[in-house]
């Protein structure tokens, strides 16, 4: 550290057990007054020894003289070495400031300038004076406490001119009034510049200089570090006045300890206790030992050798135990011994190959020797030299009786043959040894390719004896068992021509018989073969038996011939044969066919010939069937469609007509049919075409064209068609027109290519289905032409695409009138129609909303009313549609404006027919729920679905229910129910008994027009031609009735075909449907209940 010297450094001769000597510098000394302190090297290069504390020395305090100045002032007392201060002029003196330190001077320390010569110097300037008098006491006053002077300055005055600041000092405490004072850095700082003077004004201190403060900077300490074998420290850097850690090193414990850097650049505090860190145990390999390496801590060694069994082929190796307590050091080089191969055991049936050449602690397997079965145990080389281990135990392993099959060889004595034993192989029984053979051995040998044993030798030579008992005999039988030996077979069968089931196979045993039995063999016979002119007579002739044949009744009989059962040319074939007799035909002479209405070939023919007899020309068959109707002649002549060519005889075919009883010359008249028109009729005759023997009614057709058709023509309901000009029997198309679907019908594909279908690889009496492609449908209709001249088929109901709705307003005091363009929402095209059937429900209901306009707009209002209505009747809510709009009604006060309050909805629910499987209410159960749903309860499911979806704060409450309308994929149900209303109030009840003679008129009026209408009929007019008083005119066909229905639903009724009329309908291009709308009792528009 600062102020010391020794002896001690590297390069002084100081090693372990040698001693060094420490001292003092000028300007220091050590506290309890010694001059010289010793101390010791040990060991591990630390040196041990106590050294006193030592201490800074003061310089005297600055006076006039060591100032060399008269007038001057400074800040010199109370200095250790090593410090500065500063001199001054004294109030009334002027002069610079002038920096001192106290400074080693040979062997002693006294204030001196730091630039030597460079006193200061003050030159007087001014008097000191005392306070001024601004008023007078009174005279006792003055006596008692006489003039006095004013205030110095003290610590007070320093803090409130900011001089209490770390690295500043001042000597301004204490200064009387008037007098100067200088502040300085303090030591173990540097200034930069020149100290700024203050001066003390009746205890206040203030400064003419500028900066007011020095700008200093502290030192960073070089002396007194903590260091040390054990030490490391975050101190270098440190400056005057901070703090910094000594800790112990890596390898040792002990908790650290705090320095100070001091303003003489000297750091002060005390060493941490370290404690050395102890290493972990020495894990070497098992070829190597240690002198004792337990304990050891940080710094200490110790030496590693090869063990037992090893040898070094170096020398000993040290190893330390170093700071992060663990041993490092370099392993001998320990090379293991080889064992001595005698020491495994030698049994033969043992295998010891493994454990050649094994060294120290290596291990190997003894095994059974090739032929021999046990476990295998382990020897391992010791330290010794020698092998250890437990010896296995082996048995010979046992050949399975692996001897081929050789005819007539026994080998049951090689059943359980050991690894190195034989066995032998005789002759069984119905065998014998060859000459000069004599048996053989076979041994169990080990097979090195298979790793087994297995029985190895040669064949004996065993010849087989033959049969001699038992062997097949008799005429009957055939067989190939002659010479036949032991374990050959051979067959016994029937010779051909007898019978007696299947061949029998046979062999021959051991003992020397055959087994089993001959076939029981019997004649075969043969089959009857009579000729169509000879009879034998033989009925039961067997195989080698002989028969007569002679000619048959009817045919002359020549000598008879004879016939055997035999085989024909030796062939397979078994039957009778022989040459038949010469026998010929007697002529036929009595029955013969005779007179005029015959005629027949007949002459001559003989016994089993035929001939011909038929009718003579102009003559039929009585036996045909000639009473046959003409269909369509006069009877059922409105159901024919045109007259056909007819034959009289024989039967007609499916689909001809016959005059009921038309013989050969007979005519009649051809005419054509219903629907048809008729030209000049045609003659038909009974008669033979060109001389064919065929008889036919002959004739040519009338000239038959079709009827035009003119009733009920398919007009209206958006519909178009190619109708015109279409005859009886003919057709025509009727579809909906371009933007139209029709909506009650399932949707087949145009056969346009616009389809799709698994058709491919499609067999004979197999099916395929083809449906529309996405986004195609069919809505054509057909319509046919009949025979009274009226096309049969229903308009498909087309409803427009694209949902379009139009609204104009006439407002008066008392109605108001909605014309609306009705549209129903289109059905889907994205996918073609399933082949089940889907259920659409229609209905709509007004409610009252706090906020209307809002309530519409909120497009998540929407989603929320179809999950209400989809909670309310259980179904998924992405199968209801729904569509909300502002219903209108009037202001109470005058004038009478539209305001808004109502929301009308219109919903459609599509219910597919699996609909129970989905997990969802069928179309009967939604239905069911909505014919008889009441207000209350609509309300609080849509409620219930808006404040799920929607985050508007709306009051809704359903105010009235319309009918429900449901429609199928196969047709279409309108189902209706009451319309759910409010109950009157005393209001109300007023409101219906104006109503009710609003009625009462309306009723008269009614009247009044059924009896204009009325006369208008009788006198063959129109209401518009009598009022406008025209003449007689052709009265319009009448229309029935159209059944009432809700007037938002007259946009689908489809126009009704007049009954029994056969007359022509008008034709309407275009009507406008308005539904007039009144107000009900709360003033809203009411449900509408009329159309225009």
């Amino acid at each position: 550290g600062i102020g010391l010297s020794h002896t001690c450094a590297d390069g002084g001769g100081v090693t372990t057990g040698s001693t060094c000597n420490v001292t003092v510098d000028p300007g220091f000394e050590f506290q309890d007054g010694s001059e010289v302190a010793t101390l010791t090297c040990q060991a591990n290069g630390e040196l041990t020894g106590t050294l006193p504390p030592k201490q800074v020395s003061f310089c005297p305090n600055a006076t006039n003289d060591t100032l060399n100045s008269i007038g001057a002032d400074s800040s010199c007392q109370l200095k250790q070495t090593n410090s500065f201060c500063w001199a001054y002029c004294q109030t009334g003196f002027k002069g610079d400031a002038i920096k001192y330190g106290c400074q080693v001077q040979g062997k002693t320390v006294s204030i001196q300038p730091t630039t030597p010569g460079g006193y200061v110097a003050c030159a007087p300037n001014a008097t000191r004076r005392l306070n001024e008098v601004t008023s007078f006491p009174k005279p006792e006053k003055i006596l008692e406490e006489g003039r006095r002077l004013a205030a110095s300055c003290d610590t007070t005055s320093a803090s409130n001119a900011g001089l209490n600041i770390q690295g500043l000092t001042h000597n301004c405490d204490g200064k009387a009034d008037g007098s100067n004072c200088v502040v300085q850095c303090a030591d173990g700082y540097n200034i930069t510049g020149s100290p700024p003077i203050y001066l003390c004004t009746n205890g206040a201190l203030s400064t003419s200089s500028s900066p007011t403060l020095p700008t200093c900077k502290a030192n960073p300490c070089l002396y007194g570090m903590p260091s040390g074998l054990k030490i490391t420290t975050d101190c270098p850097g440190t400056t005057t006045d901070s703090l910094c850690n000594a800790s112990c090193a890596t390898g040792y414990n002990g908790t650290a300890s705090s320095y100070r850097c001091g303003p003489i650049g000297e750091f002060s505090g005390t060493l941490p206790t370290c404690q050395p860190v102890k290493c972990s145990p020495l894990s070497l390999g098992q070829e190597f030992t240690t002198s004792p390496c337990d304990g050891k801590v940080t710094g200490e060694s110790c030496l590693v050798d090869c063990a037992e069994g090893w040898t070094n082929s170096g020398k000993a190796q040290s190893f330390s135990c170093v700071a992060n307590g663990s041993f490092t050091g370099t392993s001998p080089t320990c090379v293991a011994r080889q064992c001595s191969p005698g020491s495994t055991p030698q049994d033969t049936n043992l295998n010891t190959t493994a454990c050649t050449g094994l060294t120290t602690l290596q291990t190997c397997s003894v095994t059974c020797a090739n032929g021999y079965n046990g476990t295998a145990t382990n020897y391992t080389c010791a330290t010794t030299g020698h092998f250890t281990g437990s010896r296995p135990s082996c048995a010979p392993l046992t050949c399975s009786n692996n001897v081929p099959a050789f005819p007539g060889v026994d080998s049951s004595s090689c059943a359980s043959v050991t690894f190195s034993s034989s066995c032998t192989l005789s002759c069984t029984t119905g065998y014998t040894l060859a000459s000069g053979a004599s048996p053989v051995q076979w041994t169990c040998n080990y097979d090195a390719a298979t790793s087994s044993v297995k029985l190895a030798g040669s064949a004996p030579k065993c010849e087989a004896k033959p049969c001699t008992a038992n062997l097949p005999s008799g005429d009957a039988l055939q067989h190939n068992c002659t010479g036949i030996k032991t374990d050959q077979s051979c067959t016994v069968e029937c010779k051909a021509g007898y019978t007696g089931g299947n061949a029998s196979i046979r062999t021959c045993l051991k003992d020397g018989s055959l087994s089993g039995s001959s076939p029981t063999c019997s004649k075969r016979s043969c089959a009857v073969q009579n000729s169509p002119e000879a009879l034998l007579s033989c009925q039961s002739a067997k195989f080698g038996d002989t028969c007569r044949a002679y000619c048959r009744p009817g045919y002359k009989t020549s000598s008879p011939t004879n016939w055997a059962c035999n085989f024909l040319s030796n062939g397979p074939s078994l039957g009778l044969f022989g040459p038949n007799p010469t026998c010929v035909p007697e002529p036929c002479k009595y029955n013969l066919p005779v007179g005029d209405t015959t005629e027949n070939d007949c002459n001559g023919k003989g016994t089993g010939q035929t001939c011909l007899v038929k009718c003579a020309k102009g003559y039929y068959d009585a036996s045909c069937n000639h009473t046959h109707l003409l269909e369509g002649w006069f009877f059922v002549r409105i159901f024919a469609y045109m007259l056909q060519k007819v034959l009289c005889c024989p039967k007609p075919s499916a689909g001809s007509t016959l005059l009921q009883s038309a013989k050969f010359g007979d005519t009649c008249k051809a005419y054509c049919r219903p629907g048809y028109k008729t030209s000049t009729t045609t003659n038909w005759a009974c008669s033979f075409l060109s001389n064919s023997p065929g008889l036919q009614l002959l004739g040519p057709n009338p000239t038959c064209d079709p009827n035009p058709c003119k009733y009920n023509l398919p007009v209206g309901g958006n519909t178009e068609n190619n109708c015109a000009n279409t005859g009886t029997g003919q057709t025509c198309v009727v579809k909906c027109a371009k933007g139209y679907y029709d909506a009650s019908v399932n949707y087949a594909c145009l056969a346009t290519g616009n389809t799709e279908n698994n058709c491919a690889n499609t067999g004979t009496g197999q099916t395929c289905v083809v449906k529309c492609a996405k986004g195609y449908y069919d809505a054509s209709v057909t319509y046919s032409c009949l025979a009274t001249a009226t096309f049969n088929g229903s308009l498909p109901t087309c409803v427009k695409i694209t949902s379009t709705a139009t609204t104009t307003s006439t407002t008066t005091r008392s109605t108001h009138t909605t014309t609306t363009v009705l549209t129903v929402p289109p059905v889907p095209l994205t996918q073609a129609p399933t082949a089940g059937v889907v259920t659409t429900i229609k209905g709509g209901f007004t409610m009252k909303v706090s906020n209307a306009a809002a309530f519409v707009n909120d497009p998540k209002v929407k989603e929320g009313v179809e999950k209400g209505i989809a909670d309310l009747v259980g179904v998924t809510a992405s199968w209801v549609k729904a569509t909300l709009k502002v219903v209108r009604r009037l202001q109470p006060q005058i004038p009478r404006l539209l305001a808004g309050g109502s929301v009308d909805v219109s919903y459609t629910i599509t219910v597919p027919a699996d609909a129970k499987a989905a997990g969802a209410g069928s179309a009967s159960d939604v239905l069911n729920i909505l014919k008889n749903v009441k207000a209350a309860a609509l309300t609080t499911a849509v409620s219930n679905g808006v404040k799920q979806t929607s985050s508007g704060n709306f009051v809704l409450e359903v105010k009235s229910i319309r009918a429900v309308q449901s429609s199928t994929s196969g047709g279409q149900t309108i189902v209706s129910r009451g319309i759910d209303t409010e109950e009157e109030d005393d209001a109300g009840k007023i409101a219906g008994i104006v109503v009710g003679v609003l009625l009462g008129t309306f009723c008269c009026c009614a009247m009044l027009g059924v009896g204009v209408w009325y006369y208008a009929r009788q006198k063959g007019m129109t209401v518009q031609q009598l009022l406008r008083g025209s003449g007689e005119g052709q009265i319009e066909p009448a229309v029935s009735p159209v059944v009432p229905q809700p007037p938002d639903q007259w946009a689908h009724v489809r126009p009704v075909q007049p009954g029994g009329q056969q007359h022509e309908l008008p034709r309407v291009r275009s009507a406008e449907l308005q539904a007039v709308r009144v107000l009900d009792d709360d003033e809203n528009l009411a449900v509408p209940g009329m159309v225009n």
